[in-house]
């Protein structure tokens, strides 16, 4: 093991080597922080990219969401009667291309399964291809200003005016007190605004924050699938502009979008466009820095800083690899009876016509096609950060499934039930479903 700082970390991945004395006394310092255990729990290795967690990275997670609300006195955090207090609000900081949608259409069924208007709702996406956030608002399983696909949802005819609060579509009191679930592409500022109009209507939810994360080379291939809709700086260095420009499925030919060989389109504009360039490089760490960015985007160990401590703050933390054991731990922090994945994958590519569906190959299988083993080696340097978030990611969802697991089967063999938390619908507080989810979906 050894002390590496965070920015010797980047230039490790970048293969820069790295690595001074700086922290070598880390391990007496009795106030040390889970950002520098990390630091020390990095080690060369196979992988990915080269770099995986040892045994040894600690977490130091804050109060969970659900320990905080669950229901076994009579106050909550806040000093409220459980029964009486706020209702828990997930919250989805929704990152393109990481199976989002589907995971907002999962999440929507797992909180209606008693509400047949919603489920009609959902079931019209999936056949439909349509996105019905107005209807999802109005019948408050989304909350004002959230979408399924879109960017934070502003009032309609208002715009956007120095040192005012733009105001968010569906804005209610009623609504903030009831609605579902908190999400769009623009998580950071909807939750901002969010906290902004519940202090002027003095309602205080709770936030049970959510985040799904996945491998930065497989991101970069789904990006090029969708002809880097999101990267609107390089489709402007491109030539390709907006979507109304070049519409999506006119930019890229079929074979481009399918060839990840380095001497393919991919890799040239890839590496020599994109990364050089640094446009929009660690997409994942910037959405979930959004609201910081324009103060840390150029201050690389700041911006790593901020990255974990935010990551770590999430209450779920899901993986487009592992997709299934992700929603059944979703399921269990909502407390909400397991449902499968199978009919809740948003499938487009049969919903479109022939000449988009590369652009939308699959549903349910995170794999976007084999790439060169050297140029995905590449494109984990030209996202250190993101490389560095996945990776933590990926061993704070393995130790809490791993205890989620482990609290389950002391329950079933307790006979115990589950304590409910305070949110909206039934709840299923029998373990047993939980766990078998998890049994049944495991990959590891």
């Amino acid at each position: 093991m050894f002390g590496v700082s965070l920015r010797d970390f980047a230039k490790m991945v970048r293969g820069e080597g790295g690595g001074d004395d700086e922290d070598e006394n880390d391990d007496d310092d009795d106030d040390e922080s889970a950002l520098g255990r990390s630091r020390r729990g990095w080690r060369r290795g196979g992988g990915r990219s080269r770099l995986k967690p040892s045994s040894d990275v600690a977490e130091t997670v804050r109060e969970d969401a659900l320990n905080e609300y669950d229901a076994d006195d009579a106050t909550d955090a806040l000093g409220e009667p459980l029964a009486t207090g706020p209702l828990v609000l997930p919250v989805y900081f929704h990152t393109e291309k990481s199976g989002g949608t589907s995971l907002v259409l999962h999440a929507l069924e797992l909180l209606n399964q008693d509400n047949s208007q919603v489920r009609t709702l959902i079931d019209r996406v999936r056949s439909e291809d349509v996105m019905l956030d107005d209807a999802f608002r109005s019948a408050r399983a989304l909350c004002p200003g959230s979408a399924m696909f879109l960017t934070t949802v502003w009032k309609t005819g208002s715009k956007w005016e120095p040192h005012h609060p733009r105001p968010l579509q569906d804005d209610t009191l009623d609504n903030w007190r009831e609605c579902g679930l908190l999400s769009s592409h623009t998580g950071r500022e909807l939750l901002k605004r969010t906290e902004e109009l519940e202090s002027e209507y003095g309602v205080r939810r709770p936030k049970m924050l959510m985040g799904m994360f996945r491998d930065p080379a497989e991101y970069e291939q789904a990006a090029w699938r969708s002809e880097v809709f999101m990267y609107h700086d390089l489709r402007a260095e491109l030539g390709w502009g907006k979507l109304v420009q070049t519409p999506l499925g006119t930019a890229l030919t079929k074979e481009e979008l399918t060839d990840f060989s380095p001497n393919s389109t991919f890799a040239k504009i890839m590496l020599e466009d994109h990364c050089k360039a640094g446009l929009d490089t660690n997409f994942q760490t910037k959405k979930l820095l959004e609201d910081q960015w324009p103060q840390i985007k150029n201050d690389h160990s700041a911006m790593m800083e901020l990255a974990e401590k935010r990551l770590r703050e999430l209450d779920w933390i899901g993986l487009t690899h592992r997709f299934d054991e992700s929603a059944c731990i979703l399921a269990f922090k909502l407390r909400k009876h397991p449902l499968p994945t199978s009919s809740s994958n948003y499938d487009r590519g049969k919903l479109l016509p022939e000449t988009l569906r590369a652009n939308h190959p699959h549903s349910g299988d995170h794999s976007e096609g084999s790439m060169d083993a050297e140029l995905k080696e590449k494109l984990y340097e030209c996202n250190d950060v993101d490389t560095m978030l996945f990776h933590i990611a990926e061993s704070l969802f393995t130790q809490r499934k791993a205890e989620i697991e482990k609290m389950l089967k002391s329950h079933i063999d307790s006979g115990e039930k589950l304590s409910p938390i305070r949110i909206g619908g039934a709840q299923e507080l029998d373990p047993t479903p939980y766990y078998e989810c998890l049994k049944n979906t495991a990959t590891d």
